[in-house]
């Protein structure tokens, strides 16, 4: 009788280990992937910028900023108010080199929005490539 006792309040307190290790609520939460994390690869991976705002807000550059990425190896550009850092996508343009080589360091806009037409899948692509927004 006495090892029937020990035995159950064994039982008792496994199951109880059990069920708070297997329901138990972290006191912090996992954190979630920041929506401006990078993929391998992208503009973010492989450059750090130094920026004029906050790291909570969106970062802010101005053009002379810009205008001192304005080769291949080094490409960023301007297009509708935003800075893309276009670096990793220089050699992998469709539509070549020199297309992209001709917006580093510059406003973008035009060139972009003649060729593109405001389409989708090249304002998808671009998106993947920002990196903040000009200063007014």
């Amino acid at each position: 009788m006495k090892t029937t006792i020990i035995s159950l309040v064994i039982l008792a307190v496994l199951g109880a280990g059990a069920y708070f290790f297997f329901n138990r609520v972290d006191s912090e939460p996992t954190p979630s992937p920041s929506p401006t994390a990078s993929v391998s690869g992208s503009p973010a991976a492989s450059s750090s910028p130094v920026a004029s705002s906050s790291p909570a807000g969106p970062q802010t550059y101005t053009m002379a900023e810009v205008a001192q990425h304005s080769k291949d190896g080094d490409c960023w550009t301007v297009i509708e108010g935003k800075v893309y850092n276009l670096t990793n996508w220089v050699h992998q343009h469709p539509g070549g080199v020199q297309a992209i080589l001709q917006l580093c360091g510059k406003d973008g806009t035009q060139p972009f929005t003649q060729q593109h037409d405001h389409a989708q899948q090249q304002q998808m692509i671009l998106a993947t490539f920002l990196i903040g927004t000009l200063a007014q």
